[in-house]
C-alpha cells in the first residue's frame, strides 16, 4: 500500500512538471519555490488528520507531489541563469544534497513512527518540509542580463574560457 502511494506521488508529481514553466513566467522563480514549499509543507501537516487511506493518498499525491517536483524543477533551471561556467557541477552539487537529504529522510521518518506515531510523524515532516518556503526567500533574482533578455545565459564552451 505505501508503494503505490509513493508510485503515485511521483506520477502526479511527472504530471505538474510543465505547470513550472508558466508558474515561474507568471509569477516567478521565488514566489513559485515559496509557494511550493508551503504547500507541501502544510499537505504534509494536513495529511496527518487523514480518517482514512483515500484521503492520505490523496493530499499526498495532488498537494505535495507537485509542490515538490516545482521547487525541483524551478531550482534547477534557476542554477542556469547564473551560471555560465560550472553549470554541470552546480547541478551535481544540488543533485548530490537532494540524494543525500533522501538518504537521510528514511531513518528520520522511521524515527518519528517509532517515537510519534504516524500522526505525529506526519506533522512534524510537514513542519520540517516547511522550511522549504522559508529557504524560497533565500533564492536570488536572476541577473540583469538575463532578465533583460527573457533568456538563459549561454554556456561558455572550454575555447571561449
Amino acid at each position: 500500500m505505501i508503494g503505490s502511494l509513493i508510485t503515485a506521488m511521483n506520477a502526479v508529481a511527472g504530471f505538474a512538471g510543465p505547470l513550472s514553466g508558466p508558474l515561474d513566467g507568471i509569477f516567478g522563480t521565488r514566489t513559485v519555490v515559496i509557494m511550493s514549499g508551503l504547500l507541501s509543507g502544510s499537505s504534509l501537516i494536513l495529511s496527518s488528520f487523514s480518517t482514512s487511506t483515500l484521503h492520505l493518498a490523496l493530499t499526498l499525491s495532488l498537494l505535495t507531489g507537485p509542490g515538490l517536483s516545482i521547487i525541483s524543477i524551478l531550482t534547477r533551471a534557476m542554477a542556469s541563469h547564473h551560471f555560465t561556467t560550472g553549470y554541470a557541477m552546480a547541478t551535481g552539487i544540488g543533485s548530490s544534497g537532494h540524494a543525500v537529504g533522501m538518504m537521510l529522510i528514511g531513518p528520520l521518518t522511521q524515527v518519528l513512527l517509532d517515537t510519534y506515531g504516524w500522526r505525529g510523524a506526519m506533522l512534524l515532516l510537514g513542519a520540517i518540509s516547511m522550511h522549504l518556503g522559508a529557504f524560497g526567500f533565500l533564492l536570488r533574482s536572476a541577473p540583469e542580463s538575463t532578465r533583460a533578455r527573457d533568456k538563459y545565459r549561454p554556456i561558455v564552451t572550454r575555447e571561449e574560457e
